[in-house]
């Protein structure tokens, strides 16, 4: 419920009695939990960040290969990137609308996992031998670069970034091949 009131009114418009009136709770008993809305806003970000974070997780452990789960984490993370765009109420775009400092919080929540999950991945993918070394230490860089790019993009203009030609997907997808083609071992 919060977090819908916090999506539709940002935090400074909502109050503690909404929350409480919202959830079908008494104040006292939303006071027993939470001492601020402030905790309660904190309490959200945390809970939706970890919903992401479990879903990429969850997505990417069912692939088999190194490539697989590389490609799949990046196609998720596009995929999530989308559908913020198209849908005000979901956590990325219609936070960041709201508040900038708690959206990034919530980002940097997000892009840290999906970091830590690139750098596990390349590291299995060297381990391996499906992924040059050399190129393993460039390319998580680049695939967050490519990743932030993209939520730029959806975040500024969302139903344009969808309809120009080559469309937005296609785009990512050339990119992603791209940086995969470059992170393969060469086989001689």
């Amino acid at each position: 419920m919060a977090r819908q009131l916090f999506t539709r009114n940002g935090l400074k418009n909502t109050t503690m009695n909404d929350i409480a009136n919202a959830s079908e709770k008494g104040r006292r008993t939303v006071y027993s939990y939470f001492r601020t809305k402030r905790e309660i806003y904190e309490a959200v970000i945390e809970d939706e960040s970890r919903q992401v974070r479990d879903l990429l997780r969850r997505e990417v452990g069912l692939m088999d290969t190194p490539e697989q789960k590389l490609r799949r984490l990046m196609e998720l993370r596009m995929d999530l990137a989308v559908s913020s765009g198209r849908r005000p109420e979901v956590w990325f775009r219609s936070l960041f609308s709201r508040d900038v400092d708690r959206a990034d919080r919530m980002r940097n929540m997000v892009r840290g996992c999906i970091y830590e999950m690139i750098g596990g991945i390349i590291s299995d993918g060297v381990a391996d031998g499906v992924f040059d070394t050399e190129q393993a230490g460039r390319v998580k860089y680049l695939l967050t670069v490519l990743v932030q790019g993209c939520d730029w993009e959806l975040m500024r203009e969302p139903e344009q970034a969808q309809s120009e030609p080559p469309s937005r997907r296609v785009r990512f997808a050339t990119s992603l091949d791209f940086i995969m083609d470059g992170l393969a071992v060469r086989k001689m």
